[in-house]
């Protein structure tokens, strides 16, 4: 079942920009949002808010004949529905999606009306890129803010016309979810203890994992500061939202205690 209360908002916050928003660039924040919803089981909602994906070119609507898989299967690509989102790994050409490209289904394209969409910084975006399809500005890799700065965007333009739901929805997500902290892991290091089978979880690769972030970081980061300052501002912890994320004060960390309260 998809976690709406994700969608809802950033297609809100799309909205919002969209109309509202008139600093950073909007291919940019749309980007960083959709990068935040597929982090959840969320579904493929770009319906909701396509022309406004289209028009700030964070999204491209072009012949079916610019994918670089046409050729090759013309058939399948006319074939498809017109009027239903078919996407083109798993319901075009009917194959899965190499292993690194599971997370998102619409990464080597979506059709829609006889026409092809993709979206900028995908997999087939880059292909595009690279075959001279997509060119100048459009060919420029989106340089993406942090999710926690977006919220900032989106609840300023919110304050200004008094949207005060959406404020709320984004500080309900909390600060583990918008201000992540992240710490190394090394190959071989003991991450934890599996709760079913009881032996140890191992780090298979180095990387950077997410954690919560200190008070201190948190006190320290700009963007934090001012959305937990909006916040108290509008009071925003007693507008009543459809999904609260907030546990009650007791069981809240140090953390969630300094930004939600």
């Amino acid at each position: 079942m998809s976690q709406h209360e994700i969608e809802d908002t950033v297609a809100d916050s799309v909205r919002l920009l969209h109309e509202h928003h008139r600093g950073d660039d909007h291919r940019d924040l749309f980007f960083a949002l959709y990068d935040f919803q597929a982090g959840f089981d969320c579904g493929f909602t770009h319906g909701r808010v396509l022309e406004i994906l289209v028009e700030r070119r964070f999204t491209y609507r072009l012949p079916l004949t610019s994918h670089p898989q046409y050729a090759a299967n013309n058939r399948a690509f006319r074939g498809a529905p017109p009027k239903e989102w078919r996407f083109v790994d798993s319901e075009v050409l009917c194959r899965e999606p190499p292993e690194d490209r599971l997370r998102v289904g619409h990464e080597n394209g979506v059709l829609l009306e006889g026409s092809l969409y993709c979206d900028a910084g995908t997999p087939l975006w880059h292909e595009l890129v690279a075959a001279g399809v997509l060119r100048g500005a459009d060919a420029e890799p989106p340089q993406p803010p942090s999710v926690g700065a977006v919220a900032l965007h989106v609840a300023r333009a919110a304050e200004a016309i008094g949207d005060l739901e959406l404020i709320a929805m984004w500080i309900n997500f909390g600060p583990d979810m918008l201000f992540p902290g992240t710490r190394r892991v090394h190959k071989g290091e003991v991450l934890g203890m599996s709760p079913f089978t009881g032996k140890p979880i191992v780090a298979e690769e180095d990387a950077e994992l997410r954690r919560e972030p200190t008070v201190a970081e948190l006190a320290a980061n700009p963007e934090a500061v001012a959305l937990r300052e909006l916040s108290r501002r509008v009071d925003a912890k007693n507008v009543r939202v459809h999904y609260d994320y907030r546990p009650p004060r007791e069981h809240q960390s140090e953390a969630e205690a300094w930004f939600w309260d």
